[in-house]
């Protein structure tokens, strides 16, 4: 026993076990004058120690449900109804289920069981009648319920026959419920038995007190020893949600390649949102089954200059070179508010603001789409934007920040796929290779902002431009195969997951 240290519920708990060869937790704590709460402390104590076995049972135990307890003080259904019966020689079908306020269902169900029984029979005579055939005889069912009526039954000193019997009752409605209790008895092994003779009997304190120091007694008292060897419970201290973490990892990585952070509101005029990126007035996304429409209000547009080229870009083409959709532009449409459908709004404001000056800016923020949840889509989530102006700039340097980006959260392998995108062109789809999936990932839509989505808010030079979801990153990042996991709030994942 050298280095372990006991404490003093445990020495009378081990000191009370000396009395018995293997007894019950609730027996032993009463033995050695210790609360139920404190014999379990000691008990789970000592086992790590390896001084006591345990031993765990669950037993099940029957008992009366409101049914059965009626069933033994009127009589089962079937038996009633037989009784009936006979006191009345005859009687019709539905009279019997007035006499004896059963539901249909009841009725029905005693009916069949007192005909299986032959205990009477039905007769067809001018509408349907009950006639008595037999005395009825005490059934097993009934013994049984008697015996449960005296206190619960535990299941090992059933019979089979009273287990199957057991078995039909409790298809009837609360005849018959059952309960699972576990029993722990606790033993202390031979071996150990001289060492806890051995234990001195004298009490011990396990916290110094102020009215020990009131005079020398605190000299005479016996300090319980302490294994500062024993394990410690472990400790969750309060921390960041991993996907908060995640998204400082993400804006910390821009910080540091010089990009600068930009917000904006969640709540957005389809100008912004949809208008400014040159999306159609009659595109799908626009539609209710994938927006967030706020009703009744009606936004601000910006200055009517602004306002005059994004129409003009919408109808013909403005002075950009291009044929524009073709179409009457709507300044009502323009005005309708909604939940952002992505953080590109944030930074095409932002590229407004920004007048032509170069500039390095990016977004992250809750976006909303109107989107049946799965686990690989919410209806809420965080989108990752960013735009970079300046003279020269080019789709190699775009290529370039991306691959810089991944690679700081550990991605290695990337490449870039051609693709298309309304308000961007040339257009790519970047990727990255996932060694644990052993496969190539779509993460990042990114382009060179078209004249249609820059000129008509007076910005000459180039933009780069692209936008991710970022939960589908941390997907990949946190190795997790439901995007719902991040919500779901499951204590024993958001303990072991960590952000490198």
């Amino acid at each position: 026993m050298q280095g372990k240290a006991l404490h003093p519920i445990e020495k009378k708990f081990l000191r009370a076990l000396l009395a018995f060869k293997k007894v019950r937790l609730e027996e032993a704590s009463k033995a050695a004058g210790l609360e139920m709460d404190q014999a379990r402390r000691a008990l789970e104590w000592l086992r790590s120690k390896g001084l006591i076995e345990v031993e765990e049972l669950r037993r099940r135990y029957y008992f009366l449900g409101r049914g059965g307890r009626d069933a033994v003080a009127k009589g089962l259904p079937e038996r009633r109804l037989a009784t009936l019966v006979k006191e009345q020689g005859r009687v019709r079908v539905d009279e019997a289920r007035k006499i004896l306020g059963m539901d249909e269902k009841e009725f029905s169900a005693a009916l069949g069981r007192a005909i299986r029984r032959r205990w009477i029979s039905l007769v067809k005579e001018d509408g349907s009648f009950l006639i008595s055939i037999s005395e009825p005889e005490e059934t097993d069912e009934e013994r049984l319920l008697k015996k449960l009526m005296k206190g619960p039954l535990e299941e090992s000193y059933l019979s089979e026959g009273e287990l199957r019997l057991l078995s039909e009752l409790k298809k009837r409605p609360d005849m018959v419920e059952q309960e699972e209790k576990a029993e722990v008895f606790v033993k202390l092994p031979d071996k150990w038995r001289p060492f806890v003779s051995s234990l001195p009997v004298e009490e011990e304190v396990v916290l110094l007190r102020p009215e020990h120091l009131l005079d020398d007694r605190w000299k005479k008292l016996k300090f319980s020893e302490i294994d500062i060897t024993a394990p410690t419970p472990p400790i969750y201290p309060a921390r960041k949600h991993p996907l908060n973490e995640f998204i400082k990892l993400v804006k910390e990585i821009f910080v540091s390649m010089g990009f600068e952070e930009v917000d904006g509101p969640l709540i957005q005029p389809a100008f912004w949102n949809f208008d400014a990126l040159f999306t159609p007035q009659d595109h799908p996304a626009r539609e209710m089954q994938d927006t967030f429409y706020i009703h009744g209000a009606e936004a601000r547009l910006p200055d009517a200059a602004v306002v005059e080229r994004v129409k003009e870009v919408h109808e013909n083409g403005g002075e950009t070179g291009s044929k524009g959709w073709g179409y009457e532009w709507s300044e009502e449409k323009a005005r309708k508010v909604v939940l952002r459908t992505h953080t590109t709004a944030v930074t095409i404001r932002a590229l407004y603001k920004l007048q032509n000056r170069d500039a390095k800016v990016f977004s992250v923020g809750r976006v909303f789409r109107n989107e049946s949840v799965d686990s690989k889509h919410l209806a809420e989530f965080h989108q990752v934007e960013g735009i970079a102006v300046g003279e020269g700039m080019t789709l190699r340097h775009l290529m370039g920040y991306l691959t810089l980006f991944y690679k700081k959260l550990g991605f290695e392998k990337v490449k870039f796929w051609p693709t298309f995108f309304p308000y961007t062109e040339p257009s790519l789809q970047s990727m990255v290779y996932s060694e644990k999936l052993g496969k190539w990932l779509e993460l990042c839509g990114m382009g060179i902002f078209r004249p249609e989505v820059v000129e008509p808010l007076g910005v000459k030079k180039p933009v780069l431009a692209w936008g991710m979801g970022l939960e589908r990153l941390a997907m990949l990042y946190y190795d997790v195969t439901d995007i719902r996991q991040f919500y779901i709030n499951r204590l024993s994942w958001l303990r072991s997951v960590r952000c490198r």
